[in-house]
């Protein structure tokens, strides 16, 4: 089990993990690591549509410094305003196999002896576990356990409602030959993670809620 190494800005993370949900951050090219545990047909494919996915969903839009100042303004009303409103009535839980969240203490560098050594130990994020890093590392940060967040199937339409409202709000950002642009780079990154296993979304359906992991 793996330390998720972060920081205070972590919550901004899993808000830009929401923004995804919509093609706007979070659609990555996959790593060479996703494609070694793929058949080699599912690799060439994966190879091929990654190839194909550009940078960024901004590649070729060319926004102005004013649409981009616009475009910031949207994005800070959703994660200020909107999230907070879904997360609040949203339920967080800690699973058995939940990771161990390392923030580092602001303005303190750590060591990549002392990261490495972080990884290596944790193997579950038990009370415990907890207890004995902080008690070794404390200097250098603060642990705690992953949280998922569990949202009810009438929360997730509703997020999904906004998430969709804040793509026409993106998009009224832009020109219509930019809206042209942004999209074919969207599409590009959805059949990108497609073709490599990998979801467009932050959730993953388990029976009738959603869930993210990865907080704290």
């Amino acid at each position: 089990m793996k330390v998720t190494s972060s920081s205070k800005a972590v919550r901004t993370i899993v808000l830009a993990a929401l923004v995804a949900v919509v093609g706007y951050v979070g659609l990555q090219k996959p790593a060479n690591a996703q494609l070694q545990t793929q058949s080699e047909p599912a690799q060439s494919a994966c190879a091929i549509a990654s190839e194909q996915a550009p940078n960024g969903v901004f590649d070729g839009v060319n926004l102005s410094a004013r649409q981009f100042a616009a475009y910031d303004a949207v994005i800070n009303r959703y994660n200020t305003q909107v999230v907070p409103r879904l997360d609040a009535r949203a339920e967080r839980v800690i699973k058995p196999d939940a990771m161990v969240v390392f923030i580092p203490q602001r303005g303190v560098e750590v060591p990549s002896e002392v990261q490495n050594a972080i990884s290596t130990e944790v193997i579950i994020a038990t009370p415990a576990q907890i207890d004995a890093l902080t008690a070794r590392y404390s200097q250098y940060g603060s642990f705690f356990p992953e949280q998922t967040l569990v949202y009810s199937q009438a929360l997730f339409e509703e997020f999904e409602r906004e998430s969709q409202a804040l793509q026409n709000q993106i998009l009224a950002v832009m020109t219509p030959e930019q809206q042209q642009r942004y999209r074919q780079n969207q599409t590009a990154f959805q059949r990108s993670n497609e073709a490599c296993g990998l979801s467009n979304s932050p959730f993953t359906r388990v029976g009738n809620s959603y869930e993210m992991g990865g907080l704290f």
